[in-house]
């Protein structure tokens, strides 16, 4: 049995100022036994020519990180990461 709990998910757009999904990041962060884990998975824009719009979106997507508590410890994982991107309600 895993003990892992306090499980949190946020997206953050960065995509068109923020307005599209197409660029951004994905966060979860939880609790397994007593070590908080926080792993964050991003899109940024590709291209040399895009170096100060990729360490801006960084930066905005590491200031928009914050995580609802939201009581989703027995939800299958895929089901709330795939629930949280698409931006519906995770509630169960």
């Amino acid at each position: 049995m895993c003990d892992c709990r306090d499980v949190g998910v946020v997206s953050i757009k960065t995509g068109l100022g923020g307005a599209a999904g197409n660029k951004g990041a994905i966060a979860i962060r939880f609790l397994l036994h007593n070590t908080t884990m926080c792993f964050v998975c991003s899109h940024f824009a590709a291209g040399q020519n895009n170096v100060k719009e990729r360490n801006s979106d960084f930066h905005e997507i590491a200031q928009k990180i914050t995580f609802p508590m939201v009581c989703i410890d027995l939800v299958p994982l895929p089901f709330i990461v795939e629930t949280c991107w698409t931006n519906r309600d995770v509630s169960v």
